[in-house]
């Protein structure tokens, strides 16, 4: 994610092509980082093997998965995005991750902006908070 997100930004709207030349990383694995959805072919046995290992997280990609038979193979097609993991990353780093409809990736530095920070987060600044609605009104 580090690799990844020092190339975003050093290069402001780069695509997954310019992030693999740049630092090497293959295409498939940079897209499941900057798309919501990523949806691949996982046959049952590979399934199986990750129910033992890992329960939490084939619960996680079951969630989403869609069974199917591809070439008469038994499987699913699951959501392998790492967009929501590699957004808080971002979020911690003071940055946040912004990839429009061109799969150009930007990231906006929110750290020492207080107006931009309270967009980000939801909060409101001092001073314009709603007033309270009583249950009389």
């Amino acid at each position: 994610m580090g690799e990844i997100f020092k190339c975003i930004e050093a290069n402001q709207g780069c695509t997954v092509t310019e992030i693999h030349e740049k630092t090497g990383i293959s295409k498939t694995e940079i897209t499941r980082y900057l798309k919501k959805e990523k949806f691949e072919f996982r046959n049952l046995e590979f399934m199986l093997r990750l129910r033992k290992r890992n329960r939490k997280y084939y619960k996680r990609l079951l969630s989403e998965a869609r069974y199917v038979v591809r070439n008469g193979v038994k499987g699913f097609y699951i959501n392998t995005s790492k967009y929501e993991l590699f957004d808080i990353f971002c979020f911690r780093l003071g940055s946040n991750l912004s990839v429009d409809n061109n799969g150009r990736a930007y990231l906006f530095d929110f750290l020492n902006n207080a107006d931009e920070t309270a967009k980000t987060v939801n909060v409101l600044p001092i001073g314009t908070l709603p007033k309270p609605v009583s249950e009389d009104d």
